[in-house]
């Protein structure tokens, strides 16, 4: 099938799921996945065509018009309120193999709070497939002709704005070199790098140097070449991260950390928050070590393991952090219930900065696993 096809029968299911779940007037976040923009304006047609499948079902679809990553579709249905989220990731997709794929996370009246904004689970897509297999063929679908409404600029600027609470935006002197994955990535990282302070950000084209290491070694050789003090790639539309930092004194050496480094950093940001507070709960997938846990007992935080996937992760009740080795890290639950690149590199170059501040290096404070 095509995408628009499957996309018109993906939204089909979705609605017929939501109102035999909640009734009518169900509220669907509709969104896409970044990919190349055609000539003939096919991936609006198709965010239109499902807003007005969602409509004639008597749902009400709010359209994010352009792409954006992933991270603010999870924040957009939290912050709107919705009953769901549907991510089109059309066959030009990078991410797709050439085959057309749908995205589903549920919110509202339709899940539970702690679920909210979470990818969907493998059980809870078997359900929504069920219905899409029994969709009408194409022309029978109905469609209105009106009804739904664009999500604006200001839902970008209101994740910018939690992104950055509570973090000063003195001016920072650590030099970043930044390679995103998409254009609409690097635009979002870089607004909120400036918001707080960081003015050098050395931005470089490195494609797909979130899963090449070829690429990957080239944004490192960059960086040691330009006296950098952190290395930040975003891919997976802004879901996942990878950190490079310099190691050892005055002629540095540069290295990626691995999962379990990243995770151990990231998770100590987050529980220091939370020191001594026993209902915050650490949360690792099965497939991770135990980082966490180390977290955990440096800061009498609870810490808890779930099924392998954010969708089970990011569920989990009392979460304040998250990770997958295979799918990123959660940082701000409360808002954002998925893996969140931005803002784990906004964090790591916080990181960076307190250690640049004193005239050391990061890297000094890694533990050894």
């Amino acid at each position: 099938m095509n995408d628009i096809e499957v996309f018109a029968r993906s939204a089909w299911g979705i609605a017929a799921y939501l109102e035999q779940k909640i009734g009518e007037r169900f509220r669907v976040v509709v969104g896409y996945d970044h990919a190349p923009q055609s000539e003939d304006g096919a991936e609006t047609q198709n965010l239109t065509d499902v807003a007005r499948i969602i409509e004639a079902a008597g749902g009400h679809a709010l359209m994010i018009p352009r792409a954006l990553p992933s991270p603010i579709g999870a924040f957009s249905l939290r912050m709107l309120l919705s009953d769901a989220a549907i991510i089109l990731r059309p066959a030009s997709s990078p991410r797709t193999d050439g085959i057309p794929r749908v995205e589903f996370a549920l919110g509202g009246r339709a899940t539970s709070r702690e679920a909210e904004g979470v990818l969907v689970t493998a059980e809870e897509r078997t359900a929504i497939d069920t219905f899409t297999a029994s969709a009408p063929a194409m022309p029978d679908i109905p469609r209105a002709e009106s009804g739904w409404e664009f999500i604006g600029q200001g839902m970008v600027d209101a994740y910018v704005d939690r992104v950055v609470l509570g973090k000063p935006a003195t001016e920072k002197q650590s030099k970043i070199v930044y390679a995103p994955e998409y254009a609409t990535t690097r635009l979002l990282t870089t607004t909120i790098c400036e918001r707080i302070g960081f003015r050098d950000v050395d931005v470089i084209g490195a494609p797909n140097a979130g899963v090449d290491d070829v690429a990957a070694q080239r944004v490192l050789d960059h960086a040691s070449q330009n006296g950098a003090d952190l290395v930040v790639i975003t891919f997976d539309n802004g879901r996942r991260l990878r950190v490079g930092l310099p190691f050892g004194g005055d002629n540095p050496h540069w290295e990626y950390l691995d999962n379990d480094m990243v995770a151990y950093l990231l998770a100590s940001e987050v529980a220091r928050r939370h020191a001594m507070d026993s209902d915050a709960v650490l949360v690792a997938a099965e497939s991770c070590s135990d980082a966490l846990e180390r977290v955990a007992t440096r800061f009498h935080v609870s810490v808890a393991r779930s099924a392998d996937s954010m969708s089970h992760v990011a569920r989990t009740p009392g979460i304040v952090f998250g990770c997958d080795e295979a799918f990123g890290y959660c940082l701000d639950p409360a808002m954002v219930r998925d893996a969140d690149g931005l803002a784990a590199a906004t964090t790591f170059a916080l990181l960076t900065e307190k250690y640049v501040s004193r005239g050391r290096l990061l890297s000094d404070a890694l533990p050894t696993f």
